[in-house]
Formats: C-alpha cells, structure tokens, sequence
C-alpha cells in the first residue's frame, strides 16, 4: 500500500468504536466482526448489513445499525414506490431506525430512483434517515484501487463498507467474504446466506477484491477469516 490510505468517508455518528459488517456468507452464517478496543475503553458495536439482507433472531440476529440499498434493487423491486410506497416501508422498518445508505452518485442513472426513495421514506419513516455516499468519496475511492491494480466497473458494496470501515476501526475482523462457488472442503456454495444471485461479471470483480483483501490480511491491516464459525 505504500503508506497510503483511502479518503476518509463521511461519518453516521461521531463515535463508533467497533462494527459488525454482515457480508457474503460462505459455509457461514455470521457477520464480519470489526473491532476497535483501543479507540475507547467502552466497546461500542455497529452492526452493517448490505443491501436490504434478511434478519432474524435466530442466525444472523436483528441488531442493525446501517443498512445499504443497492439502486438497481430500488428499480427492480421498488419501481412502482411513489404511487405504492407500502412494500418499500414495511422491507426497511425491519431494520428499526437504522440508517439506509445508498450509493446514489455511482452512476447517473442511480441518481434518480435514489432521491425517488428519500423523497418517499422520508414523510413515512423520518426516524430512519437516508443517506447517499458522497460522489466525491466513491470517485476517490474508485481511482484509490484502480491505482493499486483493482480493475473492474464499480467495486461492490461490500468492499466499499470494508473501507469505510478501516477508516473507523484500529482492529477489523472480516467474516463471510469469499467469493467463490466452493469452499476450502470443495463443499457447494450459495452466493448469499439468503439467495443464490451472484454479482454481474461486467460490473463487479470479485475474486480480484478478494485478492485486495488477501494482501491488506498480509500487511496486518485486516483479519480476513475463511473457517466455518458454526
């Protein structure tokens, strides 16, 4: 990395001392842990989950402090939202008053559906603010990686939480991160612990964000851990 460090991303609060960031799950159900014990002597846990995942109180449990949405997901599942708000409120008050964030500026056309849904959420539910990444920050973000050999269209939302939350926490633990059909025991895998759509190839390079992954675990600057937790 050369002693450089990705721009730093605007923050949800002004103290979160460790975060539990639910990414990709493998022959895991868990979140990716990311602690931060010398930042204060209280731990104090977030709790990230990406694009709209399913909770529950058994597994993956329901404690949310941040949920991503990606737009495409908004212009699939959610075309029909300003005349028929009600599938959209009721798919984001699962999470309480956790924050939504949306990646708004990645392309043009995010933009539109993106303030479609503030524009929604917000008379309904102004207890659970919409946020959007700032254009600023993805575009530096983007040319940061692309400088250090990450070729692809757009990097996944779950890498861009793993950086934002390098920039929180002193100590970060990555769980259900992997980007492969098989697991270490040649074991079948599903892309997520909840469905089986994997990313688009034209957009997305997982396995070269893994390898990202791999040499920040290298220099000490992660835990990336790829043993079952169950």
């Amino acid at each position: 990395m050369g002693g450089a460090r990705a721009p730093a991303p605007p923050r949800w609060s002004s103290s979160s001392p460790s975060l539990d960031l639910v990414g990709r799950v493998s022959d895991i159900i868990g979140p990716a842990f990311m602690s931060c014990p010398h930042v204060s002597n209280r731990t104090q846990k977030k709790l990230i989950r990406s694009n709209l995942a399913p909770i529950n109180d058994s597994d993956v449990g329901l404690k949310t402090d941040l949920v991503t949405i990606n737009p495409s997901q908004l212009s699939v599942d959610y075309k029909n939202m300003d005349v028929n708000p009600g599938p959209l409120v009721q798919r984001v008050s699962v999470y309480g008053n956790a924050s939504i964030i949306i990646p708004a500026f990645a392309y043009r056309e995010c933009t539109a559906v993106s303030i479609k849904t503030l524009q929604v959420l917000w008379p309904v539910r102004p207890q659970q603010p919409v946020v959007f990444f700032s254009p600023y920050y993805l575009k530096s973000l983007d040319n940061f990686w692309k400088e250090r050999g990450l070729k692809e269209k757009r990097l996944s939302t779950g890498f861009m939480l793993v950086n934002m939350a390098l920039e929180l926490c002193d100590d970060v633990h990555l769980y259900g991160f992997w980007p492969f059909d098989i697991n270490l025991k040649q074991q079948t895998l599903q892309h997520h612990y909840y469905d089986n759509k994997p990313p688009k190839r034209s957009i997305h390079n997982m396995p070269e964000e893994f390898v990202q992954l791999l040499q920040l675990h290298s220099q000490g600057a992660l835990t990336l851990h790829l043993q079952p937790c169950l």
